[in-house]
């Protein structure tokens, strides 16, 4: 269960993350 929460958080971590690349990304596109 442990390793499942553990992974869970992670994965959360991960899609933060991941949006913000992806909004670093737009805002540039934006720019440029």
């Amino acid at each position: 269960m442990k390793t499942k929460s553990n992974s869970s958080q992670v994965w959360t971590i991960v899609g933060l993350v991941a949006f913000s690349v992806l909004a670093m990304i737009g805002l540039v596109y934006m720019f440029f």
